[in-house]
């Protein structure tokens, strides 16, 4: 009976060090030893499950059972074992800290945020409903099935001379993260609050130098060494199926947001389009009217020139003239020149048309379509002489102003 007490005794002592060796060890020696060092049945059955823990450490996914005294590890794919990992780069995120971007979590979704009309009334309470100050959101996008994030932005009314500036992204960030309001955030929903500014270059040191948890320090040096562009890019871990799933959402929304703006592009691109055609349109409307008024100022100026030399002999320039505009009239109405040849084509017509006349068809027949086409373009035609005809009305009534206004100035000049 003593030997069983000592030997009970013994027992526990053992299963007593056990434990407190195992919490003096670190988790990853933990995870080590769950893999590496199963003690469960003493036979080969432990050999059997070290491979089976093993073989969850590679997928990244499981527990580790590997003693009856210690409780199983839970394994993730943050693990060193874990085969479902990559490196990827991300471009460098944060803006310049004078634009006041800050970026609010939310553990909503984004169709959840979008439904609270109040969303800015809410956070305005937060910062004491000061009337000089608004809150601007930038945008809004889901990061997961269950959360996602939106960028703020405040501008401040100065008193003095009623301009406005922007709060600077640190400074509100700082206010928002004050312990006092905590509680109203939690309210909100809101799960981290930090400005959208670019880390400096000890915090970019910093991050270089130590891995992340779970990926190998020559993997790691690895991925900065062939970084294509260190000044914008970063190296990111893609560790699981989780982040990889994150990734690709993140692409698609880039991707989205990027058509999106594809789109406005070429909205734009067809209204600046259009607005050229109207101004060209313009500027032909009124060059027309330009030649159109030059043309009728010429003829003013023929018809004063003429008024002014009635019974004054013409001088040499002008007899110059006479003589080439003689020549040019007798030149064109020469029978082999293009008089001849405009009788020979009338002749030409006239004995087509008597031609078909006699054969007792019509000289033309025209299909549905064409007649269509006829129709539409004569109605157009119509309209543009209705359009001419303003217009020479519109134009008679400036000659009339201006031939009044000519006729006041030389009975002013007489007197």
């Amino acid at each position: 009976m003593a030997g069983g007490m000592n030997t009970t005794l013994g027992f526990g002592q053992q299963q007593q060090q056990q434990q407190q060796q195992v919490q003096g060890l670190s988790p990853d020696e933990i995870f080590s030893n769950s893999i590496f060092n199963v003690s469960i049945y003493g036979d080969e059955r432990d050999t059997t499950l070290a491979r089976w823990n093993y073989l969850q450490a590679l997928l990244g996914t499981g527990k580790a059972f590997y003693s009856q005294s210690q409780p199983p590890v839970e394994i993730n794919s943050q693990n060193y074992l874990c085969r479902f990992k990559a490196m990827g780069y991300s471009r460098l995120p944060g803006k310049d800290n004078k634009l006041g971007f800050v970026v609010v979590k939310f553990n909503k979704t984004l169709a959840q945020v979008k439904e609270q009309q109040d969303l800015i009334q809410k956070l305005n309470q937060l910062f004491g409903n000061r009337p000089n100050m608004m809150i601007h959101i930038d945008s809004m996008k889901a990061l997961t099935d269950n959360s996602c994030q939106i960028v703020i932005y405040i501008e401040e009314k100065l008193q003095n001379t009623n301009e406005t500036k922007r709060i600077s992204a640190n400074e509100t960030s700082a206010y928002l993260c004050q312990a006092n309001l905590k509680y109203q955030l939690t309210n909100l929903g809101i799960q981290k609050v930090f400005p959208m500014t670019p880390p400096d270059e000890d915090q970019l040191k910093q991050y270089l130098e130590a891995p992340p948890k779970g990926i190998d320090h020559r993997m790691w040096r690895q991925a900065i060494a062939d970084n294509p562009d260190s000044k914008t890019f970063i190296p990111v871990p893609l560790v699981g199926f989780s982040e990889l799933k994150t990734r690709l959402s993140c692409q698609e929304n880039e991707t989205a947001n990027q058509v999106a703006y594809l789109a406005m592009l070429e909205k734009e691109i067809c209204d600046l389009k259009q607005r050229h055609i109207n101004t060209t349109a313009k500027v032909m409307e009124h060059r027309r009217k330009f030649s159109e008024l030059s043309h009728r100022i010429l003829r003013i100026i023929v018809k004063q020139e003429s008024t002014r030399k009635v019974g004054l002999a013409l001088t040499i320039d002008e007899e110059t003239i006479k003589t080439k505009l003689e020549n040019m009239h007798a030149l064109v109405s020469a029978p082999t020149q293009f008089r001849g040849k405009l009788s020979e084509l009338l002749s030409q017509m006239r004995m087509q048309r008597t031609k078909w006349s006699s054969a007792g068809t019509s000289e033309y027949t025209l299909d549905k379509d064409s007649a269509d086409e006829m129709e539409n373009f004569l109605t157009m035609q119509q309209r543009a002489m209705e359009l001419l005809i303003e217009t020479i009305n519109n134009d008679l009534k400036s000659i009339d102003i201006i031939t009044d206004g000519m006729v006041r100035m030389s009975t002013n000049s007489v007197v």
